[in-house]
């Protein structure tokens, strides 16, 4: 077999792929932190390393390494936790790395003429070596700079974009190579304008990662300040009402008690059922927890049904500070309120509306259960809630954006329901 009688270069090409792993998982590491599976991703770099061998001992077609490179590298870049725009663009730039650095050692060591799709007779171990110690280099290069690591990806069109260039650069090169009588000065003069073009993209690409991040903390804080001043506006309002009611109450008692001594027991009765309909004896639900986004969002939104006669359970057990994203926590709490709230005003009785709320923090782990009464079908559309027949019901509103936000942190999300009774819970697991 061809693997069992091995020259001096494809020896030293086997020993230049151990190399190439290490380089690859160095360049992984700069941008990642983060593994789904460590073992798995140990796996996927042996695969990577005994799929480049073989193929460039047993084929060693350009286009044939470059396909394997391909597919091997962006295995091990999905098992990252990464969002896949960002690994679809890590793969793109790290693709581009290794073939320049083979393109430039080749036209360094004399090879100027690359056929993409015929076996390659290039045996030159000092170019091997020079190939793997520029693509080494670029790799720390990169591994000295500080990159934008948050979870904000900038919108696919930024993405398309960034991803198009490193790729295009690829075929171009490969069509520099294959161009006949072409010198070594232009391959070489060509390559450093690629190099400068997708190192200036990579770099923009970065800059606008991290404006985007900033763009969405500013979103986030904007929208802290609407929650904000919303609870100081239901608290201000419930503050008024408890004084009103303490300067009334007493009146009103005097004016029960007396008839009472009058014996007039009906006309106590329904001053007691008028006081009720009024706003002094209503109930005003205030959660002050001390937790910012919990006490804002709650707040507001109960604030926005205290009219409609809903049964409403709390259970809040949470301290001040959470360690979680603010848009994050604030996207699942609103979306699965906001659910909640238009079924509940999509019922026609008033009778048995409920709201249960409960959010409860334990040994860095997070559950919210919402609960509430609704009427009519609940409709899926491919495993996905989507509406219900009657319309009493609106729970797939917001739910793509409550599950994206839900993976951040590797939780879960359950929805159930039965009994007219709409359940969502959902688990997250903060550090």
């Amino acid at each position: 077999m061809k693997l069992l009688n091995l020259n001096t270069y494809e020896i030293a090409l086997i020993l230049s792929n151990i190399f190439t792993v290490f380089i690859s998982k160095k360049y992984f590491s700069i941008f990642n932190s983060e593994i789904k599976s460590p073992v798995l991703t140990k796996t996927l770099y042996v695969i990577y390393g005994v799929a480049i061998t073989l193929t460039s001992v047993l084929i060693d077609i350009p286009i044939v390494n470059l396909i394997t490179t391909i597919l091997a590298i962006s295995a091990i870049a999905f098992s990252y936790k990464n969002e896949v725009t960002r690994s679809l663009l890590l793969i793109a730039f790290y693709c581009f790395i290794l073939f320049i650095g083979e393109l430039l050692s080749s036209a360094i060591t004399g090879r100027i003429i690359i056929q993409p799709l015929i076996r390659g007779e290039y045996n030159h171990i000092f170019g091997l070596l020079l190939c793997k110690v520029i693509t080494f280099l670029a790799v720390l290069i990169l591994e000295n700079r500080s990159f934008y690591k948050g979870n904000h990806a900038p919108p696919m069109a930024y993405l398309f974009a960034t991803v198009l260039i490193p790729t295009s650069s690829m075929v171009i090169g490969a069509m520099i190579m294959s161009i006949s009588g072409v010198t070594k000065t232009i391959v070489l003069f060509s390559m450093g304008i690629l190099i400068f073009t997708n190192v200036l993209t990579f770099t923009m690409y970065d800059k606008i990662s991290v404006y985007y991040e900033e763009k969405m903390e500013t979103a986030a804080i904007r929208q802290e300040n609407v929650f904000y001043s919303n609870q100081l506006k239901s608290m201000d309002e419930s503050l008024k009402d408890t004084r009103a009611f303490r300067h009334d109450i007493q009146n009103h008692f005097n004016m029960i008690q007396g008839y009472l001594k009058a014996k007039k027991y009906e006309e106590a009765i329904l001053y007691l059922q008028e006081l009720k309909k009024s706003n002094i004896m209503s109930e005003v639900v205030v959660v002050n927890t001390g937790n910012f986004i919990i006490d804002s969002v709650i707040n507001y939104k109960l604030s926005t049904i205290k009219d409609m006669e809903i049964k409403t359970e709390l259970e809040i057990f949470v301290p001040q500070m959470i360690n979680i994203d603010t848009v994050h926590f604030v996207t699942i709490l609103t979306n699965l309120l906001d659910n909640s709230i238009e079924a509940l005003r999509a019922m026609e009785s008033r009778k048995d509306k409920v709201l249960r709320i409960r959010i409860v923090y334990t040994k860095g782990r997070l559950l919210m259960l919402i609960q509430n009464s609704y009427k009519g079908d609940i409709v899926y559309e491919d495993g996905v809630i989507c509406s219900s027949k009657t319309d009493a019901t609106n729970h797939g509103y917001g739910l793509q954006n409550v599950k994206k936000a839900i993976e951040h942190y590797n939780g879960l999300l359950k929805i159930t329901h039965n009994g007219g009774i709409f359940s969502i819970q959902v688990l997250l697991y903060l550090c």
